[in-house]
């Protein structure tokens, strides 16, 4: 199931790692859920749930993320849709084929008075068959998500003597356990990646900090989105300010946010390093090349940007947007 590798880690030490070989590695599509009550002060949750729970599931190296809720937003934006209005399951099923997912997660949610539920149910992406479905009930929805969390990978067949022994941080922890900061920050990591008014998606994610300061993932977003203003000094400032928190993350995201530190500075022998070390450790990962090629495009360096996307498109072929990124560097 497993095979050693010999990575450098996103502090800098030299160290043995084991990591599940490739055959053994899950993929599987999150997509969004639907929100029962139609109430408006919890769509963000449509969003936020699927995304949550996809980060919970990529702490464990077996699973394989292909596709969260936000690469499914960008492409609805480009269909003319509107990715927070309950998309229904065809089209869900058809972004799952389309990047050739075996399964898929859908679900929905729904708070009545001070209990919540939440139903996720797993597919078989090419023939639509539902293969196992649960629903959640309690009075915290975050913990809703870390149950679910173990359930889908009992269901994929992650065996369970891993489950036991692996690292899983409660989302809680690795977000926010406050609901309000998690609304500003679902709101402002979409307005981020629509990149229409980054002036609101930086307000909100500024009003999701005042809620929770240590909110390690806002405080990085915050630092991406002054990055694209042009606003290196307070990039620099939030991307400190991240690392402070980095204790709170997954391994990911701690690697995810070197990387961004790195390109701050910059550093480019270390932020190539760190992305280097994230390949290796998870090899099925798109986000290090799509990272390094938009560092090497900042830099001028069109053909070293060429290659990230040729390995990137390498691992997903069914990324678009990075088709389209490849054809602006040619």
């Amino acid at each position: 199931l497993t095979t050693s590798v010999t990575v450098d880690t996103a502090e800098g030490k030299t160290v043995e790692r084991v990591v599940p070989k490739p055959e053994f590695i899950r993929h599987r599509a999150i997509f969004f859920f639907e929100n029962e009550n139609g109430a408006p002060d919890l769509q963000y949750l449509v969003y936020a749930i699927p995304d949550l729970l996809g980060d919970d599931l990529s702490q464990d190296m077996y699973m394989d993320v292909l596709d969260g809720p936000l690469a499914t937003a960008t492409r609805m934006w480009r269909a003319g849709l509107d990715p927070l209005a309950d998309p229904s399951r065809s089209m869900m099923r058809s972004f799952a084929r389309r990047i050739h997912a075996d399964q898929d997660l859908q679900g929905s949610f729904a708070r009545t008075d001070s209990l919540w539920s939440i139903r996720m149910a797993l597919y078989e992406s090419e023939s639509d068959r539902l293969t196992t479905e649960r629903t959640f009930e309690g009075e915290d929805v975050l913990s809703l998500i870390d149950e679910g969390s173990i359930f889908i990978r009992r269901a994929l067949g992650i065996p369970e003597p891993h489950i036991e022994r692996a690292v899983d941080l409660a989302v809680s922890q690795t977000h926010t356990a406050f609901l309000e900061a998690l609304s500003a920050y679902a709101y402002g990591s979409l307005g981020f990646a629509r990149q229409e008014d980054l002036d609101k998606a930086l307000a909100d994610i500024d009003r999701a900090l005042e809620i929770d300061p240590e909110f390690c993932l806002a405080h990085m977003v915050r630092s991406l989105i002054l990055l694209t203003k042009g606003d290196a000094a307070g990039a620099q400032e939030s991307t400190a300010e991240a690392l402070k928190q980095e204790h709170r993350v997954s391994e990911r995201w701690r690697l995810t946010l070197r990387v961004v530190h790195f390109a701050t500075i910059p550093d480019r022998e270390s932020l190539l390093r760190v992305a280097r070390t994230w390949g290796e450790l998870y090899p099925y990962d798109v986000k290090p090349f799509e990272l390094k090629a938009i560092f090497h495009a900042v830099q001028g360096e069109p053909e070293e940007a060429r290659a990230a996307l040729e390995e990137a498109l390498r691992r997903d072929p069914a990324r678009a947007d990075l088709l389209l990124m490849l054809g602006e560097q040619c």
